[in-house]
Order: structure tokens, then C-alpha cells, then sequence
């Protein structure tokens, strides 16, 4: 259970509001499927704990995954002073996405993902993820599968979304103090504050 401001304990957030995890890559990989036109059985996760068989070889297919993440120094914090109080910290995060892209296809489905990627409608669709850059180099790597050499295409996304989560900071209803200054003379002054 997360603390709050009025304990004398660490405070975590009540529930993050931005997607992570396989929820952030569920919809990375909707989008994939959208905009390279894959059906979702070929658009995979590169890291699975238990992974699917790999497609045949005359197969074009697609793994996707974040590789990098980076975020900024110092996230935005603002009070929401609605019912008891909260804080909402925001931060903003960089991100790769790795695509690599398996079969005889794989450079088409690259360059229409690079050409979908310009479209608004489908980089709407991503929000609040934004897209940053879209890739303008991709690398072929062949690699070996099922005992056959296959054409796998390296090429990767960078992407920046909003990270959003809310903090049990209560109101400040009241407060006791002692104002003093360093003037000459020095100036001495209880404070109390009552909402």
C-alpha cells in the first residue's frame, strides 16, 4: 500500500498513468501490425519467456522491442489541490523501438514503414506516445534459421511519451513557524496558518 504526505514514510505512486511494461507493448505492437499491414500472429515481441515457433522460411515477419529507454533529469511536479490533495509528477522518456524484420518482404515492409510513419493519422494513433524520428537507415543482418539462411532487416525507432503519476501529497491545511531574518536588527515573528 503506497504511504502518503501525511505519514512519515516513502511515498510511491498510487497507480502510474501511462502504460508500461506489456501493456506499452501490446500497443507498439498494434501499431506495427496498422501501419506495416502484418496480421498480428506475425508481429511478435523480441523477448518472450516462452517463444512461439518461428515462421516459415518464404514467411515475412516482424520482432519488436524496447532496447533503450532514457528520461529527462527533472520531471514536472504539480498539485491538484481536488478532494485531499495530490501530486501529479510528470517526466518525459525517450525510447527505442528495435524492429527487426524477418522473410523475402522485409525491405517493403521497412520502406512502407518508414513512408507510414510520415502519414498524421497513423502517428495519431500512437498518442500520447510521440514519434521523433523516423528511421532513415536500416540494416540487413542474414541470419540463420530452421537451417537456412534468411533475410532479417535491423532498423529502429525512436519514440518520446509523457510518463504521468500521481502521488498521495495531501493539502497543507495548516502550518507553525517562526519567521527570521538576517536584517540588522534581526526581525523575529511567530507565523500560523489555518485553512
Amino acid at each position: 500500500m503506497p504511504g502518503n504526505s501525511s505519514q512519515n514514510v516513502y511515498v510511491t505512486p498510487n497507480a502510474p498513468l501511462t502504460p508500461f511494461g506489456q501493456d506499452l507493448q501490446r500497443i507498439l505492437q498494434q501499431w506495427v501490425v496498422g501501419v506495416s499491414g502484418l496480421s498480428g500472429s506475425f508481429v511478435r515481441p523480441l523477448w518472450q519467456q516462452e517463444p512461439a515457433n518461428i515462421p516459415d522460411v518464404g514467411d515475412t515477419w516482424a520482432a519488436i522491442g524496447i532496447t533503450e529507454t532514457t528520461g529527462d533529469a527533472f520531471p514536472y511536479i504539480e498539485h491538484d489541490p481536488a478532494g485531499d490533495g495530490s501530486d501529479v509528477v510528470q517526466n518525459n522518456e525517450t525510447f527505442v523501438l528495435a524492429t527487426r524484420w524477418y522473410g523475402p518482404d522485409a525491405g517493403r515492409l521497412c520502406a512502407t514503414m518508414v513512408m507510414s510513419c510520415a502519414v498524421p493519422q497513423n502517428r495519431d494513433k500512437l498518442l500520447p506516445i510521440k514519434l521523433i524520428r523516423v528511421p532513415d537507415r536500416w540494416l540487413s543482418v542474414p541470419v540463420l534459421f530452421k537451417e537456412r539462411w534468411q533475410n532479417r532487416i535491423d532498423m529502429n525507432i525512436v519514440m518520446r511519451r509523457q510518463l504521468d503519476s500521481r502521488y498521495a501529497i495531501f493539502n497543507l491545511t495548516s502550518a507553525q513557524g517562526i519567521l527570521r531574518t538576517d536584517t540588522t536588527p534581526p526581525y523575529q515573528a511567530p507565523i500560523n496558518v489555518e485553512q
